[in-house]
């Protein structure tokens, strides 16, 4: 009966001296690289900013803030923030101007051709 008592008591101090271990869980934390957002869960940084990060007249991804660090509309945005959204920027670049074209190309062969004109009538005397 000793033994029994004694195997019991036993088990019993280690069951209790056990300490539970859990994972540690981070909130609104960037740990190696990793955000967490406010559950815990590991998202995107911009994930992140929206759900952890206090804005006043900012926009995070497609997301705008206004003065009071609350999400607005854009208009909202830009009538409190007293400042104009631009969406789209112009596509400048593709349009190429024909007549910008041939003028160029004028200039750059009347350059030659006079090049080579100077050059035979300096050699001439």
């Amino acid at each position: 009966m000793k033994k029994g008592l004694k195997v019991i008591l036993t088990v019993l101090i280690m069951v209790l001296s056990i300490s539970f271990v859990s994972a540690k869980t981070y909130k609104c934390e960037t740990v190696d690289g990793a955000y967490y957002g406010k559950n815990g869960k590991e998202v995107d940084k911009v994930q992140y900013e929206k759900e952890c990060v206090t804005h006043s007249c900012e926009i995070v991804g497609d997301t705008y803030y206004g003065e009071d660090g609350k999400e607005v509309t854009q208009g909202v945005f830009e009538t409190q923030c007293n400042t104009t959204v631009v969406s789209e920027l112009p596509d400048t670049a593709s349009a190429t101007d024909i007549t910008l074209i041939l003028v160029g190309s004028l200039f750059v062969l009347g350059t030659v051709v006079f090049s080579i004109s100077y050059r035979l009538i300096g050699d001439r005397t």
